[in-house]
């Protein structure tokens, strides 16, 4: 490596830091190592005040049938939606829906509180009565 070549700045606390320089007025100060930790007479945060880290949500695959057009519409609004700043995905417009309509059906069937666990695994097949 050559002596001329200049040292490429540390990434930091945010990876944007390396790339923007700050401005005039100061509003955009990177942290110093000594903020980070802590020193240097700057006071630290408590962990009670920190905003909790974002819980990973536990997804699993469901496979049914729905009717064509149904699923061509939401399609074409995925398609139209998928881009910023709504970036819509066919699994997010479902889940939206599923949880609206379950919250419709709580406070119409069960007084607006979360439903039972089931004792047992939904029966397959065509429903009962059709």
């Amino acid at each position: 490596m050559s002596a001329a070549r200049k040292k490429k700045k540390a990434m930091g606390a945010n990876p944007l830091d390396a790339l923007l320089s700050p401005s005039d007025d100061g509003a955009t100060e990177k942290p110093t190592r000594a903020r980070r930790s802590g020193k240097a007479g700057t006071k630290r945060r408590s962990p009670a005040s920190d905003p909790a880290p974002p819980q990973k949500v536990t997804k699993v695959r469901a496979t049914f049938h729905l009717p064509e057009d149904l699923l061509e519409e939401a399609r074409n609004a995925v398609y139209w939606l998928s881009g910023p700043p709504t970036r819509l995905t066919l699994a997010d417009l479902a889940a939206t829906a599923l949880r609206k309509e379950i919250d419709r059906l709580k406070k119409k069937h069960n007084g607006g509180r979360d439903f039972e666990r089931r004792g047992e695994d939904l029966r397959g097949g065509r429903p009962i009565g059709s």
